[in-house]
C-alpha cells in the first residue's frame, strides 16, 4: 500500500495515479502487516521451513484504488493507465534509482498481468489481527497525499 506514496505529487496536483496497471489487481498488503508477520514468525514457534503469502484483504484494481483514494481525500482522483515509457520517466523524475525502478516496473508489470490477485488469511492466521484496508491505508495517508508529499 505505501507504495501509493510515490504518486502523492500527482494525486495533490494532477488528481491522477499514472501508472502501466491496466486492469490487474492486487491484494496491496500494508508494511505494518507484513511487519506483524515477521514479528510473530520470529518470535514464535511453529514457522520452521514455512513461507507464507502475505496479503490484504482484497484483490483492487489501480481504478479501485483510485475510487479509495477519492473517498479518503474527498475530491476525484483517476487512475491513468500509461506507457511503461512514462512510468519509468516519471520515476526517474522523482530520482528513483536504476534498480529501484527495474524493480518497480517488474512489479506493475506482474500487478497489469494478473498474476498477483491472490487473497490469504495469513495476516489474520498468522499476527492474530484482521489485515489493514485500502481505504484505512487511503485514510490515513491523506494528508501526505493532499500535501504531495511522498513519505
Amino acid at each position: 500500500m505505501q507504495n501509493f506514496l510515490l504518486f502523492a505529487e500527482s494525486i495533490a496536483v494532477d488528481g491522477e495515479i499514472r501508472a502501466p496497471m491496466r486492469n490487474g489487481r492486487c491484494a496491496f498488503v500494508d508494511c505494518a502487516d507484513l511487519a506483524a508477520v515477521a514479528a510473530a514468525v520470529l518470535t514464535e514457534a511453529g514457522h520452521r521451513g514455512r513461507t507464507y503469502v502475505v496479503t490484504g484483504p482484497e484483490a483492487l484494481s489501480a481504478a479501485d484504488a483510485a475510487a479509495r483514494l477519492s473517498s479518503a481525500l474527498s475530491r476525484p482522483i483517476r487512475y491513468v493507465d500509461c506507457p511503461v515509457q512514462e512510468a519509468t520517466a516519471i520515476l526517474r523524475g522523482q530520482g528513483s534509482p536504476e534498480w529501484m525502478i527495474a524493480d518497480m516496473l517488474a512489479s506493475i508489470e506482474t500487478f497489469a498481468a494478473g498474476e498477483i490477485d491472490e487473497v490469504t488469511d495469513v495476516v489474520e492466521r498468522v499476527a492474530g489481527r484482521s489485515p489493514r484496508t485500502f481505504a484505512t491505508f487511503a485514510r490515513d495517508a491523506a494528508p501526505l497525499l493532499a500535501a504531495g508529499v511522498p513519505s
